[in-house]
């Protein structure tokens, strides 16, 4: 392709290898919706320019000299409630947020949360893997586990087996104690 034509959405991680970019707008949007660029997504638009080791250095060509002037104005930060000590989070999103956005009531919980860890003896590689749901949760889910009788876990395996075999048949005993212990803990309230 030797032309690519986009609208603002270009700055959604669109790549290209191309050497110039032309800008013809300072603007996004349209009619009634029409906003300003921020000085950030002025940037990423030009950052598309000179891509994919193709061109080290790029070209921005702009038809609107208010354009320039966003690159060069004073950026305003972005906003996002891991960045932000008021906004409260949830479990997940304590992991995901650095220490000095975070209150202390919510530094005593992820306290909490690791001696909870260390009781049930359960290795960091473990807890920190799969971050869509909470440690607690997964607490939850290993402490279930951990009270099962040889007889579930023998019906587990044998699930698991049955998933391997070629059939690919489900056993529904083993099925149904693995849906018991995980679904309490990501059923969702409404």
């Amino acid at each position: 392709m030797n032309i690519l034509s986009a609208t603002t959405t270009i700055t959604e991680g669109v790549n290209t290898t191309a050497k110039n970019m032309i800008v013809y707008k300072s603007s996004k949007g349209g009619g009634e919706h029409i906003k300003p660029l921020l000085k950030f997504d002025a940037k990423n638009i030009a950052g598309r320019a000179g891509r994919f080791m193709e061109h080290y250095v790029g070209r921005v060509i702009t038809l609107d000299n208010e354009f320039l002037e966003v690159i060069e104005q004073e950026g305003k930060p972005i906003e996002h409630k891991n960045y932000d000590i008021e906004t409260s989070k949830n479990e997940v999103e304590f992991e995901m947020t650095k220490a000095e956005y975070l209150h202390d009531r919510t530094k005593k919980q992820i306290e909490e949360l690791k001696k909870l860890q260390e009781q049930f003896g359960i290795p960091d590689y473990i807890i920190n893997q799969f971050k869509v749901i909470s440690k607690r949760q997964k607490i939850n889910i290993y402490k279930d586990i951990s009270q099962l009788t040889s007889t579930q876990i023998s019906l587990i395996k044998k699930l698991i087996s049955s998933l391997n075999s070629t059939t690919m048949s489900l056993d529904k005993d083993g099925f149904q104690i693995v849906l018991n212990i995980i679904l309490p803990q990501v059923e969702v309230k409404l």
